[in-house]
């Protein structure tokens, strides 16, 4: 019979968490207060960790990457132990954490690279060639792991890479000692999509795993369906499995060398990266089985902007303007994509909690950087978008980003300034000391993005005991998207390509928490003028006031005035063209000024609301409203 192995930490109070599982498959657990074991249907040796290794100079790395999982509208309320472990940790929210482009391929390109899409993208433009435009050998071979390998690290890939997957492993995943590369491109929208019965590209130490029960062919594994699967076939777990078991072989690793032909060990120091990708909660967003009623009393939130009405979105680009109502039946649609969705994060919550407790369990975690982040948002029926992201609102923006490690404080500079997901890579190889092991030793590429490691390890600067926020320049987020075409979800046309290829600014100045500047300024056009992206060129132009229009549904361009008008274009021409330090560039003194006496002098509205949700239901882990940080 299938037996069900629970952590026992979701019910019993002061036992140590572990990943859920389903069927009589191996399954990492943690024990109170003892080491890791391996424990399956048959009783096992438990698997013995030594004492804990000496501290790294270069701190290893973990980086956990779901997938359309949003900010705004509650996507981060179901990790409900990853936000514990957080805090008791001392991790960082960055509540100004941005995607620069709004899709799956793009995103995940960028933020593996540190690179801008204009500088990843196919060019000329070929409607349909690349990974959703993305020039894969600029990519593939050009990732923070290439990076991390030249500085000596292990390395190993769990989970979704790109859209359009290596079948091999890519440079910095292909080393002969201490490299997996275990991936996938996260497979269909279709249920149950590859949740279960995914098939994996998996390479040990740069060779092909060989043909077993799981690997029907070389370099090959097929997760299978049901009790007889391993890990019951269910993505979630099989990745967290899998990555919490090469973490306790790094803890094996940093004791002995596994080459020594006598009884001595030698303590090594090779530091370690380890990313995991998971699908979840993206489409077809299938629940575990142990997870499939939960949150059965929520619903999608219903703030503002939700079904917003024809005249608010009339002066909105053509794409969210000719939106009809969203009506009952895709209303309720929407609602049973908002519970798969948080259902499918609650494995992802567990398989977070087991690899912290690996990095205890092998004494890494005072020598570790985790990051917990998404690829991008999500729409749930804002601006009359049922599902899918593509657009350039925050609700498919802004994502989770927590930072965990040595040095890092929740009230670290970085928790307020805005930053986004090319900053990553340079940023990860500066805090862990590998950016400068690797230009060493001739391996030095060029970032788009920003180095921000000061910005985690120091204060937010003051002025006699006062938050002095804006005392630092403003540097805006540059945001891109060209179309897919014409891409339906739930009856709604989300995206088109003649009005929603577009070019933006988000421009943040946070002063605790208050945003004196929070803005959002976008310009359209048709994507076949994708290599001609000039001012002549745009068809239309929106500009927000976040920070009292938390949904952007009044587009106050017109309000700007000409010279604020001009400057914004201006500044976006040159970040459409950047490549390397240049994209750092920040507002010039005069835009930010301008900027400054529009969002103080002209704010007439009303705050709009926040969306929270009703009182859950009866099951134990669901949260009573959505949270953001």
């Amino acid at each position: 019979p299938v037996t069900r192995t629970m952590w026992a930490g979701r019910r019993a109070a002061g036992r140590r968490a572990a990943l859920c599982c389903w069927g009589a498959a191996v399954v990492v657990a943690l024990q109170p207060g003892g080491a890791p074991q391996q424990m399956a249907a048959k009783e096992e040796e438990a698997v013995k960790v030594p004492t804990p290794p000496p501290t790294r100079r270069r701190k290893n790395v973990v980086v956990v990457l779901t997938d359309d999982q949003d900010l705004a509208l509650g996507g981060w309320t179901p990790m409900r132990r990853t936000a514990d472990i957080v805090a008791a940790r001392g991790g960082l929210l960055a509540r100004n954490w941005f995607v620069n482009t709004p899709v799956c391929c793009p995103s995940r390109a960028e933020l593996l690279t540190g690179r801008h899409f204009h500088n990843l993208r196919v060019k000329p433009h070929d409607a349909g060639s690349g990974c959703m435009h993305v020039d894969e050998a600029k990519t593939n071979n050009a990732t923070y792991a290439a990076t991390f390998a030249a500085a000596g690290y292990a390395t190993a890939y769990f989970g979704k890479f790109l859209n359009q997957c290596p079948s091999s492993p890519p440079r910095g995943l292909d080393c002969a000692r201490g490299c997996t590369y275990f991936a996938y491109d996260g497979g269909p929208d279709d249920d149950p999509g590859s949740y279960v019965n995914a098939t994996f590209f998996h390479y040990e130490d740069g060779a092909p795993h060989p043909v077993d029960a799981t690997h029907p062919s070389p370099g090959v594994y097929q997760s299978g369906v049901g009790s007889d699967a391993e890990f019951a076939g269910y993505a979630t777990s099989i990745l967290g499995n899998k990555s919490v078991d090469w973490l306790l072989k790094q803890g094996r690793r940093a004791h002995t060398d596994d080459d020594d032909d006598d009884d001595t060990a030698t303590v090594t120091t090779t530091p370690f990266l380890l990313t995991v990708g998971h699908r979840a909660p993206h489409l077809p967003a299938t629940p575990a089985p142990w997870y499939a009623t939960a949150f059965a009393e929520n619903a999608a939130p219903r703030g503002p902007g939700y079904n917003a009405s024809a005249e608010t979105l009339a002066a909105h680009h053509w794409l969210i303007a000719q939106q009809g109502p969203i009506t009952a039946d895709e209303g309720a649609v929407i609602d049973e994509l908002f519970r798969n969705r948080w259902r499918t994060l609650l494995s992802v919550d567990d398989a977070v909690a087991a690899l912290f407790d690996a990095l205890d369990a092998i004494g890494a975690a005072d020598d570790t950087y985790v990051v917990l982040t998404s690829d991008h948002g999500y729409n749930l029926g804002e601006h009359r978008l049922p599902s899918c992201k593509l657009n350039v609102y925050d609700h498919d923006l802004r994502v989770p980003m927590a930072i965990v490690g040595p040095g890092i404080a929740p009230e670290a500079a970085l928790a307020a300034m805005p930053a986004s997901h090319v900053d990553l890579a340079p940023t990860l190889l500066g805090l862990s000391g590998a950016m400068s092991a690797s230009s060493a030793g001739g391996v030095a590429p060029t970032y788009d993005g920003r180095d921000l490691s000061a910005a985690l390890l120091a204060p937010r600067p003051t002025v006699d005991g006062e938050d002095d926020a804006g005392s630092s320049p403003i540097t805006p987020v540059l945001v891109e998207y060209f179309s897919l075409g014409n891409v339906t979800r739930t009856n709604h046309l989300v995206d088109d390509p003649t009005s929603n290829t577009y070019r933006a600014v988000r421009v943040v100045d946070d002063d605790t928490g208050g945003a004196r500047v929070d803005v959002l300024y976008a310009e359209f056009t048709a994507v076949d003028n994708l290599d001609n992206f000039t001012q002549a060129t745009v068809t239309f132009r929106e500009a927000f006031d976040v920070a009292v229009d938390p949904g952007q549904l009044h587009n106050i361009y017109d309000d700007l005035g000409a010279d604020l008008q001009h400057a914004l274009a201006a500044d976006l021409d040159a970040r459409w063209l950047c490549s390397g330090p240049a994209c750092h560039d920040p507002l010039d003194l005069s835009t930010a000024s301008l900027l400054l006496a529009f969002s103080l002098g002209g704010r007439q509205q009303e705050v709009l609301p926040g969306s929270f949700l009703s009182d859950a239901g009866d099951d134990p882990r669901t949260p009573p409203r959505v949270s953001t940080w």
